[in-house]
């Protein structure tokens, strides 16, 4: 336990450390392709591959991985999507240790997460800080495939603000070649093209939010009434043989039943920041003046709502829904920026 402590804040001061030294190098006018600008993004990457890839048992997945990679069962089993079984391949075929197959899957997380900064260089280091304090860096660790789609799809959004689809689209493709669940972001571009804030509204947003924890509070009494909801998800995600075959009633029951959302001081300490940020929304939108911000603020508060209506410990379920999640972060990034 002091061990992992110790790792994480020490990992956490050398990326800040970076993402300091990569703003002030674009701050000063140095340009993205300059040497020391390189240097340091290559570094960021590089020290987050090396400390994420020397983990061990860490991650509800980690032995299911690590045990694909051994057993070559990684890019021989044909329900894994074709990205992931051809980086396995790859990986497998250049004899690599497990340490840099996991460092591999992290340089991609990171890589693309970098990426969304572009441009905004100025605010990576309260990115970095709460990526980590958050729990960010958890996804990250524990549902690879959807985290690497989930990266992937966030360096694609600047191409809606310049007006670049087919690049959108194009990465969009490669998320969902690495996770299904990424298809869903295909289906999101009519809405975010469109440049609108859809959360203009404090007051509406607030009693949407009052809305959704009253729902959250009932809604494992109701889950039995989903079935066929759950049903039509199994299907979309590849059927009853696929690797979502375990999403079934019983297990949604099994995990509805489990609270890890926290009690007490905890729970209300969160519930009191979320409604901070909303009340905030108005001036921190003025602030920014930006279709970016705008954007992410309008999946921040999807991805809250959802998040309070389904509660967190039931993963199966709330899976889908996890690139709005990793949105909260951002948003207490672009807050205490403000």
């Amino acid at each position: 336990m002091i061990q992992s402590l110790i790792v994480y804040m020490f990992t956490i001061v050398i990326m800040y450390s970076i993402a300091n030294n990569i703003y002030k190098t674009s701050e000063i006018g140095i340009t993205p392709s300059s040497t020391k600008y390189s240097k340091n993004c290559l570094f960021f990457i590089l020290f987050f591959a090396l400390v994420f890839g020397l983990r061990y048992d860490v991650g509800i997945d980690y032995f299911t991985y690590s045990d694909w990679y051994s057993t070559g069962l990684g890019y021989t089993f044909e329900k894994n999507e074709f990205f992931f079984r051809l980086l396995t391949y790859i990986c497998t075929k250049l004899n690599l240790h497990v340490v840099l197959y996991f460092g591999v899957i992290a340089a991609i997380q990171i890589c693309f997460y970098l990426k969304y900064f572009k441009d905004r260089e100025d605010i990576l280091p309260y990115a970095i800080l709460f990526f980590f304090l958050e729990g960010s860096y958890m996804f990250c660790m524990n549902i690879l495939r959807q985290s690497m789609a989930v990266c992937i799809w966030l360096s694609g959004l600047r191409f809606i603000t310049q007006h670049k689809p087919y690049k959108y689209f194009l990465l969009c493709t490669v998320a969902f070649l690495f996770h299904r669940s990424a298809i869903l972001m295909f289906i999101l571009y009519p809405i975010l093209c469109r440049k609108k804030d859809y959360t203009k509204n404090v007051k509406l947003q607030l009693l949407l939010y009052v809305i959704a924890i009253i729902i959250g509070s009932v809604f494992t009494n109701y889950i039995g009434q989903i079935d066929n909801l759950i049903t039509t998800y199994t299907s979309v995600m590849g059927g009853d043989e696929d690797l979502y075959s375990s999403y079934s009633m019983d297990r949604f029951i099994e995990e509805s039943n489990k609270d890890s959302s926290g009690t007490g001081l905890a729970l209300m300490f969160k519930i009191a920041l979320w409604f901070l940020i909303i009340g905030i929304s108005g001036k921190v939108k003025k602030f920014y003046n930006s279709v970016y911000y705008n954007m992410a603020y309008n999946l921040f508060f999807v991805g809250l709502l959802i998040n309070r209506i389904i509660p967190p410990h039931i993963s199966t379920l709330s899976r889908p829904f996890r690139y709005f999640y990793f949105f909260q972060s951002m948003l207490n990034n672009l807050d205490m920026f403000f």
